[in-house]
């Protein structure tokens, strides 16, 4: 590891309402035609439904909900497939409308995410719910940095670079198989394009042209963002976020499980970046933030918050980070209130 740790600031709380699910919101990002107003995304119901909640951003204060969208899942025959959890979320305007990326239709095990949607802010706006299949999709991510199949990937992880120019597409099952390339946007759009026109309102992502591609194919998650090596701790990467810049390369955030990196129950958070189209992924760097363990007992929580991140963006010169707190009653065992913060560091630090 890398000696130098990181030490975050924060940016701005989100406030809780009726609109706001009682738990860990997913990822934000900001409108990029409405500086004062973000999208947060929250996963519930046993993975059964996501929340995309739309709230008035105030940097350096707290950021308000407006309005929800509730996605559903979907039953087709005698299968039922979950909306899925959803880590990554992006956001860009074509022809005067603004859209979020997001991933539905959850896996076998109904756990991630499987395929790339797209979200049109509007329904946001209405206060509504949908299915996911009602949304236009793009699949087939078994061929993601491939032009024929490479297996059944679990989950799919996406990130598009602020300059709106291409998207980083990662699927992969946690064990055996992950692969990673470099798509352009314009071929994204083109392919919701064709997505409005089928009767399933989804297409294929194995016509579409990619580059720079990573194929970490017999290479364990866990192996290759490895963020603790200690026999005491069990869970060797939990993966929190990913991140494309502009000149093509990934940053991705894992943590070994919810806590403080230097509080009294210790969750080890580490950042690495790396080339996309690298077979290897560098030497990590380290997060390290005192204060993120005293925000739950500031709140009047005893003992240390169950600190988690969730997700990253690029904005600026800085990267934006979510972090939610998990306060519990060490008497109960009872969850409390998730509080959901956004943080942000110099970038040039990683």
């Amino acid at each position: 590891m890398i000696s130098m740790t990181i030490t975050t600031h924060l940016l701005s709380d989100f406030e809780k309402t009726d609109l706001v699910p009682n738990n860990a919101m997913q990822n934000f990002v900001l409108d990029p035609a409405q500086s004062n107003i973000g999208y947060g995304i929250f996963v519930s119901k046993g993975k059964s439904q996501q929340e995309i909640v739309k709230y008035n951003f105030v940097e350096g204060g707290t950021s308000t909900p407006i309005s929800m969208l509730t996605i559903k899942g979907y039953t087709d025959g005698d299968k039922t497939y979950l909306a899925g959890h959803c880590e990554s979320m992006d956001v860009y305007d074509d022809n005067g409308e603004t859209y979020l990326l997001i991933t539905t239709k959850g896996s076998s095990d109904g756990s991630y995410g499987t395929q790339l949607t797209q979200v049109p802010v509007s329904l946001i706006d209405q206060n509504t719910t949908v299915s996911y299949h009602d949304l236009l999709r793009i699949g087939s991510m078994n061929n993601v940095g491939s032009k024929k199949s490479w297996g059944t990937p679990d989950r799919v992880e996406f990130s598009v670079d602020s300059a709106k120019a291409n998207i980083v597409l990662w699927a992969f099952d946690a064990d055996t198989r992950s692969h990673m390339a470099l798509y352009a946007m314009s071929d994204i759009k083109s392919l919701f394009k064709a997505a409005g026109k089928s009767n399933t309102s989804e297409v294929s992502i194995a016509s579409a042209n990619y580059r720079n591609a990573s194929d970490f194919d017999g290479n364990k998650k866990g192996k290759l963002f490895e963020v603790a090596k200690s026999k005491d701790i069990k869970v060797k990467c939990l993966l929190q976020g990913l991140v494309l810049t502009n000149n093509g390369n990934a940053y991705v955030t894992c943590e070994s499980g919810i806590g403080s990196p230097e509080g009294p129950v210790i969750g080890i958070k580490k950042i690495w970046k790396f080339e996309v189209g690298s077979k290897s992924v560098g030497t990590a760097k380290a997060f390290a933030n005192k204060y993120w363990a005293s925000y739950s007992i500031d709140q009047g929580h005893a003992g240390d918050a169950g600190v988690e991140l969730e997700g990253i963006h690029i904005v600026g010169g800085n990267i934006y980070m979510g972090v939610t707190y998990h306060p519990w009653d060490a008497d109960s065992n009872a969850v409390g209130d998730a509080r959901n913060r956004l943080y942000y560091f110099d970038k040039t630090l990683v």
